[in-house]
């Protein structure tokens, strides 16, 4: 997959196209070779630029939205909003997370996006950038002391389902710490996002009674719990199991622990709902291993 390098990027130096739209630019570089950057700027209203970088032995595709929105002359009304998303796991659940990622996004009038959430294996993943004009998020997070990265496009359309959505890529390398998936992994996940709205009167899934199943980890078998769930956000569990499970009225991340049937650990997991879609999707941490949470009908 080709993701390209996502920005969103304002021209501070124009005098550096020519007529054409066009500008070379050479970056030097200590103890190597010089970086070639070729950049073309949309002439006829489209506020990108495109182009690549190379250093003449690899070569990098740059895609580019210019920040056109201000919170005061040219507002972001169409993509203002909260949201939840969740970026899948995987299938391999042996050497690649099989949950999934959950995340919170704010969209400010002024079309910054800020972004905060966990990748299935537990890390951080935060940034604060700007939207394009048409609703393009250029998502990067740099992960595991900048050896791994979260990158690709996600568009927010808010018309249809989903709300925003895009392939991105999360690559790990292969690490001595931590011991979960220590071999590395790249994987190409479809982003997958909702509006979120708080719970009042609302509930934060549109169901009475629903289920809590934990998958994959380092479980001797899988198992499933039924809950109710309150007009004001709150899950009560109806299993004999424990468990324990908590929304964020205000961002729609939720947390909780719970005891598989006949063991005594409690398991801590995470998550995110979806309210557009329907569903909850999380994970949990185990030994070399991490496990899926799945919360929904």
């Amino acid at each position: 997959m080709d993701i390209g390098c996502p920005c969103v990027c304002k021209i501070y130096k124009p005098r550096k196209f020519d007529l054409d739209g066009l500008s070379t630019i050479s970056v030097k570089r200590t103890g190597t070779n010089n970086l070639t950057v070729e950049l073309a700027l949309d002439l006829h209203g489209a506020d990108t630029i495109t182009g690549h970088i190379t250093d003449g032995s690899w070569t990098a595709r740059i895609d580019a939205d210019r920040a056109v929105f201000n919170a005061r002359t040219h507002i972001a009304s169409s993509f203002t909003n909260k949201y939840t998303l969740l970026i899948p796991g995987s299938s391999n659940a042996a050497a690649e997370p099989p949950g999934d990622g959950p995340g919170a996004v704010v969209v400010d009038a002024g079309g910054g996006v800020k972004y905060s959430g966990l990748m299935a294996d537990g890390s951080p993943a935060a940034q604060k950038t700007a939207l394009s004009k048409n609703g393009a998020w250029p998502l990067y997070v740099s992960l595991y002391g900048g050896r791994g990265s979260l990158l690709g496009w996600v568009t927010f359309t808010n018309s249809a389902d989903p709300d925003l959505g895009g392939s991105v890529s999360w690559s790990k390398p292969a690490l001595l710490a931590p011991i979960v998936y220590p071999n590395g992994f790249v994987v190409t996940p479809s982003l997958v996002g909702s509006v979120y709205r708080a719970p009042g009167t609302n509930k934060v899934l549109n169901f009475d009674q629903g289920l809590v199943a934990f998958t994959e980890g380092n479980l001797a078998s899988g198992f499933t719990n039924t809950v109710g769930l309150a007009a004001n956000g709150k899950v009560t569990n109806s299993s004999p199991n424990k468990l324990v499970l908590t929304v964020a009225p205000s961002t729609g991340q939720f947390v909780g622990s719970a005891t598989a049937p006949g063991e005594t650990k409690a398991i801590p997991f995470k998550g995110a709902i979806l309210q557009k879609q329907g569903y909850g999707g999380g994970f949990f941490l185990s030994t070399n291993v991490t496990g899926r949470v799945d919360f929904g009908q």
